[in-house]
């Protein structure tokens, strides 16, 4: 049987599926869309932008730069938790963070999201996570 660090290392050469740009050019914003073993994931990209070839003058896009938000990454998954207790326990479990989804009802519906920054391997967390429910360890813990 596999392990979780074969299934990570297994899971590191996953190629994406396709790259969006997300909101306005200024933001830096993107998203990669993977599938791992059936479980679509998304690692967000927001204020990697440098300005450049904008068509903005120097200090324009000097400003900008200086004001910006620092550049930040997560991973965050298309599975969707019903509740927020149920989700708050789950993300516990896998070292997650939580956000409502926008589309959800009564705003029931949950998601979760890893960071990834250096004291945090959101990718690790979420591979733990898509192991489990690769597995089934996810549904023995939290049920379907």
């Amino acid at each position: 049987m596999e392990t979780l660090e074969q299934f990570i290392e297994r899971m590191s050469d996953v190629e994406k599926e396709e790259e969006l740009h997300v909101g306005s050019s200024f933001t830096g914003h993107s998203r990669a869309v993977f599938c791992f073993e059936g479980q679509y994931c998304y690692l967000e990209q927001v204020g990697f932008s440098t300005f450049g070839g904008l068509g903005l003058p120097s200090l324009t896009r000097a400003v900008k730069m200086a004001f910006s938000r620092p550049p930040r990454s997560y991973w965050w998954t298309d599975f969707e938790v019903l509740g927020k207790e149920r989700c708050e326990r789950i993300a516990g479990h896998y070292g997650a963070d939580i956000e409502e989804t926008l589309y959800g009802e009564d705003g029931c519906y949950y998601f979760l999201f890893y960071g990834d920054s250096e004291d945090d391997d959101g990718f690790a967390k979420l591979m733990r996570f898509v192991f489990d429910r690769f597995t089934g360890e996810f549904e023995k813990l939290f049920g379907a």
